[in-house]
């Protein structure tokens, strides 16, 4: 008795050769047509419980799909063929072959700071539809990505596709006026051979071309465990993949009118008798799901001070699924303070120094303490003191 044995990756069907034993990958499950020699094929699955599966009247030569998908670790094909002469009414094993199924199975944990995932990508693995998370970070922000893979074999005389996957980092940046995924702005950061677990420590995202300011980094980096091709498969399968969305870090600016009619920043520590110039607010790449706004209160600045939300400036960012969803005032005026909408807070608190803040809150609380933090900051003095100027005559 011969026994060969081969490994194939767990596609679900594969098709034997009658006669000289052999095993090819096929796709479909159509039903074998009925032939006159009684020669068969018995399929005997390695894992206990499962049913013996037989292929009867089978030709001399020629190739015929098994009876049923292959299930488990694999099955035994034995090869019964007729006798003749002396042998008539009795069948010998004459080839045998046993089939081992692998299939790796790649897994990310990913650890980011924002604990909100934003959507799922969909993998298929083996014929299976696979929902796996989609992460989101900012662009200063640290995370961390373990890989582990499963189903491999320790075998060193196994094909490598089933011995080691590749592990990849590939990244796609935003590009200029638009944000888009596609594989021509795709790069590769780092490429692995890659057989268990390992985590990697990221001190922020690694996507290429922002250079000159890593805190506007924005687009998508992806982990990807890909299977090596074989001789059963020529195309590398995505066997598990994780993305984290990379969003830029907002910002703010308060700007005043300059003499030619245009924005100028605003200058600090300038004094107003009564009324205050128009001020105007700009906020840029407000992270999801956050809020943002002026805020004032009486006294010089000082860190995690509470004021008065001015009610004109808030901006809520709402969901963003996207780097390029994150709402920005681009507009030239910006948003506008008025001293009628600074009034209120002057009434309550006569003269005196003024503070303005622009203020991200509802972020991930790991961020920043609190989920807080300050984009921009001015101060000016109000002076509401009343002058008379004139003589009092008598008559």
């Amino acid at each position: 008795m011969k026994t060969n044995i081969k490994m194939i990756r767990t596609l679900g069907v594969v098709a034997v050769v009658a006669g000289a034993m052999s095993v090819s990958e096929v796709r479909s499950h159509e039903e074998p047509a009925a032939v006159t020699v009684a020669n068969e094929i018995r399929q005997i699955p390695l894992d206990p419980g499962l049913p013996v599966q037989f292929m009867y009247n089978l030709n001399d030569t020629g190739s015929q799909q098994v009876a049923a998908p292959i299930e488990g670790t694999g099955a035994l094909f034995e090869l019964w063929a007729d006798g003749e002469g002396d042998d008539a009414g009795t069948k010998t094993l004459v080839d045998s072959k046993v089939i081992g199924l692998y299939m790796p199975k790649g897994v990310f944990n990913v650890d980011v700071k924002d604990k909100n995932w934003i959507g799922s990508v969909t993998d298929h693995v083996s014929g299976k539809v696979v929902q796996r998370p989609v992460y989101r970070t900012r662009a200063d922000q640290p995370f961390t990505v373990t890989g582990t893979v499963a189903n491999l074999l320790t075998d060193p005389t196994a094909p490598r596709a089933a011995r080691e996957v590749n592990f990849l980092h590939l990244a796609t940046p935003a590009t200029t006026g638009g944000y888009l995924v596609e594989l021509d702005n795709q790069q590769t950061l780092q490429s692995l051979v890659f057989t268990g677990s390992d985590t990697f420590n990221y001190s922020g995202p690694s996507l290429p071309g922002f250079a000159s300011d890593i805190t506007l980094r924005n687009g998508e980096e992806k982990f990807e465990m890909r299977s090596y091709a074989d001789e059963t498969v020529s195309a590398r399968w995505n066997v598990g993949s994780a993305i984290v969305k990379i969003f830029p870090v907002g910002t703010g600016a308060f700007m005043q009118q300059a003499d030619d009619g245009g924005q100028v920043p605003f200058v600090g520590g300038q004094v107003f008798n009564d009324k205050v110039r128009d001020i105007f607010v700009h906020y840029t790449s407000v992270y999801p799901d956050s809020k943002t706004y002026v805020q004032i209160y009486k006294g010089e600045p000082s860190l995690d001070t509470v004021g008065g939300v001015i009610p004109v400036t808030m901006l809520d960012a709402g969901g963003a699924v996207e780097p390029q969803d994150t709402k920005t005032i681009y507009s030239a005026a910006g948003i506008t303070i008025k001293d009628s909408y600074l009034q209120p807070f002057f009434e309550q608190g006569g003269s005196g120094v003024y503070t303005l803040e622009i203020v991200a809150s509802d972020l991930p609380s790991d961020f920043t303490n609190g989920g807080s933090e300050r984009l921009a900051v001015i101060s000016f003095t109000l002076n509401r003191s009343l002058r008379v100027k004139g003589q009092i005559g008598a008559k």
